[in-house]
């Protein structure tokens, strides 16, 4: 039981899941995180940057083409924008994030519309 109480948690909106899909809902809640917490300020917009290898390591659940693929499906919808164009080096792998949080709402109203829950 002790695992159970001493881990480190992930939380995800069940609303955010069932309209992006759970594992995608939970890598974007980790990227909002990541943006409050560590967010760098480029173009009026805050970003993070990582690499798939170190998103796999830090998360620990998922390896990195996993986390690619993931992160593909998030930008093919438009919900995260990704740009190495703030990195120095052209050898530099890792990639900028921010969430289009204007767009993400949008998806969260339109799609999903609050239901009446029978008790």
């Amino acid at each position: 039981m002790s695992l159970l109480l001493e881990d480190q948690y992930f939380f995800v909106s069940k609303k955010l899941a069932s309209l992006l899909g759970s594992d995608e809902a939970l890598l974007l809640q980790q990227l909002h995180y990541r943006l409050k917490m560590q967010g760098v300020m480029k173009e009026g917009q805050k970003w993070y940057r990582q690499t798939y290898k170190n998103w796999s390591k830090q998360l620990g659940m998922w390896s990195a083409p996993k986390v690619k693929s993931l992160f593909l499906k998030l930008e093919k919808n438009k919900i995260v924008i990704s740009s190495n164009k703030f990195n120095r080096f052209y050898v530099d792998r890792s990639k900028w994030y921010r969430i289009d949080y204007e767009r993400l709402y949008k998806m969260l109203n339109t799609q999903l519309p609050a239901k009446k829950v029978d008790m």
